[in-house]
C-alpha cells in the first residue's frame, strides 16, 4: 500500500523580531512595543532594560521575592555572628 504525504505548507512570517531579527509567524506570543515586535527570549533582556527601578522593585515586592532578592543582593555580605 502507497501512503501519500503531502508537501508541508510553508509559513510565510508575519514580521520579525526587532532585536534578533528571528522570524515571527501566526499564533506565536510576542511582545508588541510602539510598532516593533520582540520575541519572548528577547523580551527578557529587553525588560530588564527598559524597566525602571520603580518597576523592578514593584515586580519583586508584588511577586513575594522581596526575600530572594534579599539573600541574593547580600549574599557577599552574610555572616553568621558568634563564628570566625
Amino acid at each position: 500500500m502507497i501512503e501519500y504525504f503531502p508537501e508541508p505548507v510553508e509559513r510565510k512570517p508575519m514580521g520579525e523580531c526587532v532585536e534578533c531579527e528571528k522570524p515571527l509567524y501566526k499564533d506565536e506570543e510576542v511582545v508588541l512595543v510602539e510598532e516593533d515586535y520582540i520575541c519572548l527570549e528577547c523580551a527578557i533582556k529587553t525588560a530588564f532594560f527598559d524597566a525602571t527601578k520603580k518597576e523592578l522593585i514593584q515586580f519583586v515586592k508584588e511577586s513575594d521575592m522581596a526575600e530572594k532578592f534579599r539573600d541574593w543582593y547580600y549574599e557577599q555580605y552574610k555572616v553568621t555572628l558568634g563564628e570566625s
